[in-house]
C-alpha cells in the first residue's frame, strides 16, 4: 500500500531561529524537535567527526567558533561587498571569504577546508525541520511553504527558493513573515474586518507592514523593512557593554577572543530576554579569559542607553511607512507585535507612546506567530478542505518600485512599490539607432530617484536583431512578478515574433551548480582550494541573460 503523502508544512527560517509547524485537524501545531524544543537555534557547526544543527551546534559554539555558521539569512542571496555581509564579517567569528562577488563560508571538517554558499547552509537547517516534521507526522514531507522578511529583494527570495530545493522539498510559496502573522492573526479572529499593522522585530530584521483582514480576505496595503535592525544587534550592543566592563575589571582585552565572545553572546540574548520581565539580569559566564569569569549585572536601565538609537530606528520606519502610504494612525485598528524582540519593555512602551497611548495587541505567540501563518498558506495551496481555511485568500504585495533602463539611457517605470501580486506589465521598446543589432535592458529596485543608485536586479541583452533604420522594430519585453516576489522577464523581436524568457538570477548558485548540491545534499563537499579558484561555479553579481536571435 502506498503510503498517505504528509500535509505541506511551514517554516519560519529565521536568523536565530527556525521553527516547523502544521495545519491539520482544523489547527495550527507547531512542531517540537527531538529535545521538545519548538525554538530551533538556525546555527550549523562543523567539527572532526561530525555535522551539527541547531541546539548542539549553538551549545558547542564557544569551542569552535570558526566552525560555527550562524547569522546565514544575513548574507543570503547577496553580494559580498553590501553593508549588510561587511557589517557581519565584523562580529562573526567564522570566516566569510569573496568568491566571485558572493560571501561564502570556510570551514574547517573532517580534516579538510570546505566552503559552502549560503544557500546550502540554509538547506541544512531546513532539511532538520523536515526531519523533525517526518518523525512527528510519522509521513515523509515533500512540500513545504517558507517565510522571508518582507523586504528580501528578488535574489534573496530566489536563493530561497534555491534552499528549499536542495534540502529536497517543494516549495509552494515564499511568503513575507508580517503576511504569514496576518493569517495567523486572521484565523484567531474569524469574522473580524479590521486595518492591522504588523511590527515584527525578529532576530535580524524589523518588518512593519499595513493589512487590511475583511473576513476572509487579507490584503497587504503597505511595507517597510530594516534589513540592518533585528533582535540580534541589541544583543551585539550588551556583548559591547560587558566586553567594555571585563576591561574595565581586569584590565584585558577580549575584543578578539572568539571563543569569550560566543559565550559573551549567549549571555547577552539571556540577559535581553529576562530584562523583558525583570528590572535587572545577572550575567555569570565561567573561564571567558584562561581562568577569569565574568560576574555582572545589567540593568534595564544599561540595556535601554546601550540601545537607544535602535528604538529609534524603529520610530523612523514608522514614520516611513506612514509617509509612503495613504495612511494616518488614526486608520489603524490594531497594532499587532511579532518576533522575540517585541518582548522588550521600553520597545512596547515606546511603540505604545508612537501610537498615541493605544493598547499593543500580543494575542500572538511572539516567537510563533510567523510559522503558523506558514503553516496555513501551506495548507491553503496543498488542497487541505477544512472549513477554517476554505475561503481565505491573501494578497501580497512588492516592497519595492520596479524600474528599467534601455539602450540608449531610456528610464521606464514598471511597478510601484506596494502594488499587489502577482502582476504583469508588457512594454515596446523601439530601436534607438539605425542599424542596431542588439537591444539590453537593465532592471532596478528601489526608491532613489536616479535608476542607477537603486538596487541591480539582473542585465539582459537581446542580440541579433535584424539591421533596420532607427524605431523601425520595436523590442518587446513582458515583465511579470510571481506569488513569491520573484521577476520574470520574456523579451523578444516584434517581426521576427522569436521570444525567450530569462530569470534575473543575480546572486544565485548556477544552475550546474545547484544541481550537484541537489544530489550530494547530504555530504559535505567542496574543499577550498585557492580562494580564487572558479571550481565554485557562482554567476557573477550583475548577470548577463544573453540571448542570441540569429
Amino acid at each position: 500500500m502506498t503510503p498517505r503523502k504528509a500535509p505541506a508544512i511551514g517554516i519560519d527560517l529565521g536568523t536565530s531561529y527556525t521553527r516547523v509547524a502544521v495545519f491539520r485537524d482544523g489547527k495550527v501545531e507547531v512542531i517540537p524537535d527531538e529535545q521538545g524544543n519548538r525554538n530551533i537555534p538556525s546555527y550549523v557547526a562543523f567539527t572532526d567527526m561530525e555535522r551539527l544543527i541547531g541546539d548542539a551546534a549553538k551549545n558547542q559554539a564557544y569551542k569552535n567558533p570558526r566552525n560555527a555558521i550562524f547569522d546565514v539569512k544575513r548574507a543570503i542571496g547577496r553580494r559580498f561587498k553590501e553593508d549588510a555581509v561587511m557589517a557581519g564579517k565584523k562580529h562573526w567569528p567564522f570566516n566569510v571569504v569573496n568568491r566571485q562577488g558572493k560571501p561564502v563560508f570556510q570551514v574547517d571538517h573532517m580534516g579538510q577546508s570546505m566552503i559552502f554558499a549560503p544557500e546550502e547552509i540554509s538547506a541544512m537547517i531546513l532539511t532538520k525541520m523536515k526531519e523533525t516534521a517526518e518523525v512527528y507526522l510519522g509521513r515523509k514531507v515533500t512540500e513545504a511553504v517558507i517565510t522571508v522578511p518582507a523586504h528580501f529583494n528578488n535574489a534573496q527570495r530566489q536563493a530561497t527558493v534555491d534552499a528549499g530545493v536542495i534540502a529536497g522539498l517543494k516549495v509552494l510559496r515564499i511568503i513575507n513573515e508580517p503576511s504569514a502573522t496576518a493569517l495567523a492573526y486572521a484565523l484567531d479572529n474569524k469574522g473580524i474586518n479590521r486595518r492591522v499593522l504588523i511590527f515584527d522585530l525578529g532576530g535580524g530584521k524589523l518588518d512593519i507592514s499595513i493589512i487590511s483582514i475583511e473576513d476572509d480576505k487579507i490584503e497587504v496595503n503597505a511595507t517597510m523593512g530594516d534589513r540592518h535592525l533585528g533582535g540580534e544587534d541589541f544583543d551585539i550592543r550588551l556583548v559591547n557593554y560587558l566586553v567594555r566592563e571585563f576591561r574595565y575589571a581586569y584590565k584585558r582585552d577580549i575584543t578578539y577572543n572568539q571563543s569569550a565572545l560566543c559565550r559573551l553572546r549567549t549571555a547577552a540574548e539571556h540577559a535581553k530576554r529576562t530584562l523583558s520581565s525583570s528590572s535587572q539580569a545577572d550575567v555569570n559566564v565561567e573561564s571567558v579569559f584562561k581562568e577569569i569569569s565574568l560576574n555582572a549585572t545589567i540593568t534595564r536601565d544599561v540595556l535601554d542607553d546601550e540601545c537607544s538609537d535602535l528604538y529609534r530606528g524603529c520610530i523612523v520606519l514608522l514614520d516611513k511607512l506612514f509617509l509612503a502610504s495613504d495612511f494616518e494612525k488614526e486608520d489603524i485598528d490594531s497594532v499587532v507585535l511579532v518576533g522575540g524582540a517585541t518582548r522588550m519593555a521600553k520597545l512596547r512602551e515606546t511603540i505604545y507612546n508612537y501610537f498615541n497611548q493605544r493598547e499593543l495587541d500580543i494575542s500572538l505567540n511572539e516567537d510563533e506567530g510567523v510559522v503558523c501563518g506558514a503553516a496555513i498558506q501551506a495548507a491553503i495551496l496543498s488542497g487541505n478542505g477544512s472549513r477554517e481555511i476554505r475561503n481565505v485568500t491573501l494578497t501580497d504585495a512588492i516592497p519595492r518600485s520596479i524600474r528599467v533602463e534601455t539602450t540608449g539611457g531610456m528610464v521606464s517605470h514598471l511597478f510601484e512599490r506596494n502594488m499587489g501580486i502577482p502582476a504583469s506589465l508588457s512594454q515596446s521598446f523601439p530601436t534607438c539607432s539605425h542599424n542596431q543589432t542588439f537591444f539590453h535592458i537593465r532592471v532596478f529596485e528601489g526608491e532613489r530617484t536616479l535608476v542607477r543608485k537603486n538596487n541591480l536586479l539582473g542585465y539582459f541583452e537581446l542580440s541579433g536583431i535584424p539591421p533596420a533604420p532607427k524605431g523601425v522594430l520595436k523590442i518587446d519585453v513582458v515583465f511579470y512578478i510571481d506569488d513569491n516576489g520573484i521577476l520574470h522577464v520574456t523579451i523578444g523581436e516584434e517581426e521576427s515574433n522569436t521570444k525567450v524568457e530569462v530569470s534575473g538570477d543575480m546572486g544565485r548558485l548556477s544552475r550546474g551548480k545547484l544541481d550537484i548540491v541537489v544530489k550530494e545534499s547530504q555530504v559535505e563537499r567542496f574543499p577550498a582550494t585557492d580562494a580564487n579558484s572558479n571550481e565554485f561555479s557562482l554567476l557573477p553579481c550583475s548577470v548577463r541573460g544573453v540571448l542570441n536571435l540569429t
